[in-house]
């Protein structure tokens, strides 16, 4: 359990990626109409995992899978399934396209 504070600097967007896409401390921010979600992801070989939350209607999902060599997304797609809304700004920023010192 974090404090308010802590909580609080997650959420902030810290590193602008793109309009609809920042990090905060330690997670991924995406920007949409259903509200800020914050992510993360991991990856290993043959697991992979995603959690993807919106805070402020308290509902979201976390994904661990055992297999990346067919599809290096199937978490993501997993969570897609369930949560819906666009996840392209989080697929581009797990596969490093963003350029960090200009932006999108």
């Amino acid at each position: 359990h974090l404090s308010p504070e802590m909580a609080t600097q997650m959420r902030t967007p810290l590193v602008e990626l793109s309009s609809n896409l920042s990090w905060g401390l330690g997670t991924g921010i995406q920007h949409s109409q259903q509200g800020d979600a914050l992510w993360q992801y991991g990856q290993q070989i043959d697991f992979q995992s995603i959690m993807i939350l919106y805070p402020e209607h308290k509902f979201g999902v976390f994904v661990c899978t055992n297999n990346d060599v067919l599809n290096a997304d199937v978490a993501l797609e997993i969570a897609h399934r369930a949560l819906g809304g666009d996840i392209e700004p989080i697929r581009r920023a797990m596969h490093g396209e963003f350029n960090y010192r200009d932006g999108d």
